[in-house]
């Protein structure tokens, strides 16, 4: 895959780069990639590598970490608790998915309003007001480290609704599809 060098002064830009800063991160003076950006010279291939990989470097630097990205207000629902419970929560907290604990405080599970719309739409007799959160909920959400890159946490949420961020096996925040649209 050929990159424009074009990309060179598009890419500092947006990670927030002076061509100092990147010139230091290279290896490559500061007055060359001035005259690189300007398009009054062609760097060698050494130059153009080291700057590219400069950049991707510096990008990895800059990028976010789960611990950045959560949000610590966080409902927890008990898996006994019943199903019409956890929709009124949902609702009152303006969310769409609650990790699932059991009695001991362990994540058991998941639910979301997919799971309850899936339910009563597939069971026309099905009574909100008995059911219990154990007997529909899903598997628990993936867990990460709070310094897991958002890189990571994206691609995680394309197969799932949430992730949890752990610290020494405890619950310190989830983070949404929702949250992950709001760093764009």
């Amino acid at each position: 895959m050929f990159l424009e060098l074009a990309e060179i002064k598009r890419q500092r830009g947006a990670i927030g780069l002076t061509q100092k800063e990147l010139g230091h991160l290279s290896g490559v003076p500061q007055p060359t990639i001035a005259k690189i950006e300007n398009g009054k010279t062609d760097p060698s291939y050494s130059n153009a590598r080291r700057l590219f990989e400069a950049l991707e470097g510096a990008k990895k630097g800059k990028e976010k970490t789960a611990l950045q990205m959560m949000n610590r207000k966080i409902q927890l629902i008990y898996e006994e608790r019943k199903v019409l419970e956890a929709i009124k929560m949902m609702r009152s907290g303006q969310i769409s998915q609650m990790p699932v604990i059991d009695k001991n405080g362990h994540l058991v599970g998941s639910i979301t309003e997919r799971t309850v719309l899936a339910k009563i739409d597939e069971t026309i007799d099905f009574d909100l007001r008995k059911a219990r959160i154990r007997n529909m909920m899903d598997e628990p959400f993936p867990t990460v480290s709070e310094n897991a890159p958002a890189s990571t946490i994206a691609h995680i949420l394309r197969d799932s609704m949430a992730v949890l961020v752990m610290k020494k096996n405890k619950v310190e925040g989830i983070i949404t599809k929702s949250d992950l649209l709001k760093m764009v």
